[in-house]
C-alpha cells in the first residue's frame, strides 16, 4: 500500500473548521469536558495530516482508493481530541474515529487515558502509565521535521510504501516507532502485518493482530471480515504502543473500501 501524506500548515489549519455540533464530535466533546474545564473555541494547539492511500495496479502504476484526515486539537495541557476521518473514493459516507486523550494523576502517579469512539460508538477506555506529565501531540510522518513540511508555508507531501498493509498477500511484518518520533525505538511486530505471524507476541498491539490473523483464517473473505477489521480497531484502540494510531487508520480504511 502506498500513502501520500501531507502535514497541513498551521497557517492553515483555520479552514478546517470543526463542527462540535456533529453528534459524534459532541458525543467526545461531553465525555472531554468530564475530564478537564475547557473552553472549545480556544484551542492552545492543533496538528492536522491529509492522507492519500493508493494501491498498485496490475501495469505498475497506482490507484487512489481513500482520502484521510488526522486532526489532533489540544484544548488543555491535560487534554487533547483526535479525529480521524476517512472517505472512499466514490462513496458519500464518511467514518469517524475520535479519541479524548487526558492526563491524570493519582496518588502522585500519572496516566495517560484514552477515550475511543468509533461512528457514535464508544469502543475503548483505558489507562496506561506516563513517565513524564506531559501530553504530546503524535506525529503522523515518521521521517521529517515540521521545518521541512513547511518551508514557506507550504506543504510538503510524503510518499511512503507500506508494505505490512499490503492486501494482496505480499508483504512484511511491521516496524514502527512511538509517536513516529524517530529517537523512540525501532518496535518490530510478529503479527501486524500482511503475510506475517509467528511467535510470542511482542506487545498488546500484537496481541491484538495475532487475534485478528486467527479470525481472518476462520472467515476468507468479505463481509464476514467485516468484524474481523472491526475487532482489531477496538481492540487496538485499548493499547499504546508504537504503530497504535497506523494500524487502526489502515484499517479503517480497510473496512470504508470493502463497505463495512
Amino acid at each position: 500500500m502506498i500513502i501520500k501524506s501531507r502535514k497541513i500548515p498551521k497557517n492553515s489549519l483555520k479552514m478546517l473548521s470543526v463542527n462540535w455540533n456533529e453528534p459524534h464530535m459532541k458525543q467526545a466533546l461531553a465525555h472531554a469536558q468530564q475530564c478537564a474545564f475547557f473552553d472549545k473555541n480556544m484551542v492552545a494547539d492543533a496538528r492536522a495530516y491529509a492522507n492519500e492511500y493508493f494501491l498498485p495496479t496490475e501495469k505498475g502504476g497506482e490507484k487512489k482508493i481513500a482520502d484521510q484526515l488526522s486532526l489532533y486539537l489540544k484544548l488543555t495541557n491535560q487534554l487533547y481530541v483526535k479525529l480521524l476521518e476517512e472517505k472512499v473514493v466514490d462513496s458519500e459516507k464518511i467514518h469517524r474515529m475520535i479519541t479524548v486523550v487526558s492526563l491524570r494523576k493519582n496518588n502522585g502517579k500519572a496516566t495517560k487515558r484514552l477515550a475511543t469512539f468509533l461512528n457514535g460508538e464508544q469502543i475503548g477506555d483505558e489507562e496506561f502509565p506516563l513517565e513524564r506529565e506531559v501530553l504530546e501531540l503524535p506525529s503522523d510522518i515518521d521521517q521529517l521535521s515540521d521545518e521541512e513540511f513547511a518551508k514557506d508555508g507550504k506543504a510538503t507531501t510524503q510518499g511512503s510504501i507500506i508494505p505490512c498493509f499490503n492486501w494482496d498477500g505480499s508483504g512484511t511484518c511491521c516496524e514502527f516507532r512511538y509517536n513516529g518520533l524517530p529517537w523512540n525505538p525501532l518496535v518490530k511486530y510478529n503479527w501486524c502485518g500482511a503475510n506475517c505471524g509467528n511467535g510470542t507476541p511482542v506487545n498488546p498491539l500484537d496481541a491484538c493482530c495475532r487475534s485478528h490473523d486467527y479470525c481472518y483464517r476462520a472467515y476468507p473473505d468479505y463481509p464476514e471480515r467485516c468484524n474481523c477489521d472491526k475487532n482489531l480497531i477496538s481492540c487496538a484502540s485499548r493499547t499504546d504502543e508504537a504503530g497504535t494510531d497506523r494500524v487502526i487508520a489502515a484499517f479503517q480504511i480497510k473496512m470504508a473500501y470493502k463497505g463495512c
